[in-house]
């Protein structure tokens, strides 16, 4: 089973190559390239599985 932090780690680096790969894809682009935002994945596993409020488990 996986960790929070394997998760967290996976995603940072499998973002990471997208980040990359899409800037330099439209780098030649006539409007430039587009950049994605560095999003930060600490603590997205434990948001993920919270149950939202007032959800029963009945």
């Amino acid at each position: 089973m996986l960790t929070g932090n394997e998760c967290e780690y996976g995603a940072a680096l499998v973002y990471g190559a997208i980040r990359e790969m899409v800037t330099n894809i439209t780098s030649r682009s006539l409007a430039g390239p587009l950049t994605l935002p560095t999003p930060s994945f600490v603590g997205a596993l434990e948001l993920r599985n919270q149950k939202p409020s007032g959800q029963s488990s009945g």
